[in-house]
């Protein structure tokens, strides 16, 4: 979220706030109930007052895969500029030493830098050594997804929408996220993508 001169601070910002968890069921477009756990919180730090953040992480049956819905509701008479993020710290098989990143037609191998690549529907951080891989897939047309090497910290994936959310309405983005025994199947979710 943007500060007063158009900074946008470091992600995470949500962590002093206090969220109300309750299970939840929803039923999507497609006509699938998803059921899971959701967040809610009216937010508290003055820079973000007469806003209500919620979070749905939500599965399909016994599948592997994660939907994870993240809504602002701006409850205000006035336009509220916003940058959502889901940031995915991830470690396939417990380990990040050298977790490769992928998105479209791009390898991000590990270095002792960090370093940022944009992807574009997809992204997947994998271990070279089992195979296992993590692929997010972006749910929302106007979000991005991103590569994220934090050097000795591990590769990581995060996905980003910017919106400007109009009063009394709000803004959401959707990232899906599942765990596969390589990145060939990974990439199968991409087609869950917008």
């Amino acid at each position: 979220m943007p500060d007063d001169e158009g900074n946008e601070g470091w992600h995470g910002k949500f962590h002093e706030e206090q969220f109300t968890p309750q299970p939840c069921e929803r039923t999507d477009e497609s006509g699938l109930t998803w059921t899971g756990l959701c967040l809610s919180a009216v937010l508290k730090r003055e820079q973000f007052e007469g806003l209500r953040a919620e979070i749905e992480y939500l599965t399909v049956g016994r599948s592997n895969l994660l939907k994870v819905v993240y809504r602002l509701a701006n409850k205000t008479g006035v336009y509220r500029r916003a940058i959502s993020g889901l940031l995915s710290f991830c470690q396939p098989d417990g380990n990040h030493d050298n977790t490769a990143l992928h998105t479209d037609g791009v390898q991000l191998k590990r270095a002792q830098v960090m370093s940022w690549v944009v992807g574009g529907t997809w992204s997947a951080a994998t271990n070279p050594e089992s195979g296992r891989t993590l692929v997010a897939v972006k749910g929302t047309p106007d979000a991005w997804m991103e590569l994220s090497d934090w050097g000795q910290d591990g590769g990581h994936l995060f996905g980003f929408k910017r919106t400007l959310i109009p009063p009394q309405g709000h803004a959401e983005m959707v990232v899906y996220l599942a765990l596969e025994g390589s990145l060939e199947g990974g990439q199968r979710y991409a087609a869950l993508g917008k």
